[in-house]
């Protein structure tokens, strides 16, 4: 990789991590500049403070994970038996879809058994 390569990569970096921190700045100055004005109001803000129940879903993340590694070793498997595969390109395509369709199916195994649970 040349100078202009890297210097490129950095600069692409420290933009995608500073848009993250001021996206998370301006989020913070916007709810505390929300809260300050509902006091300001006399308006009860308890119900902003109480514990919410987080619900997180871990059968779609787990079906998603099992999908994404399923298609992985489905990749590796079809890399190891066509090795007469000149086209490089097809083959990280081939790699890319099955890890991406197998991700996809997991995600709605998940879904359906989470919509089943609930």
């Amino acid at each position: 990789m040349t100078t202009i390569g890297y210097i490129t990569t950095t600069i692409t970096w420290f933009g995608f991590f500073a848009a993250f921190f001021f996206a998370y700045y301006y989020f913070l100055q916007f709810r505390n500049r929300e809260r300050m004005l509902l006091i300001e109001k006399n308006i009860d803000i308890s119900e902003i403070y109480k514990k919410k129940k987080s619900k997180f879903p871990w059968y779609i993340l787990g079906f998603t994970l099992l999908g994404v590694s399923i298609g992985t070793i489905a990749s590796i498997l079809i890399f190891m038996f066509s090795l007469n595969i000149q086209d490089e390109a097809a083959v990280t395509l081939l790699t890319l879809a099955s890890i991406l369709f197998t991700g996809a199916i997991g995600i709605i195994v998940g879904n359906i058994i989470e919509k089943k649970r609930a």
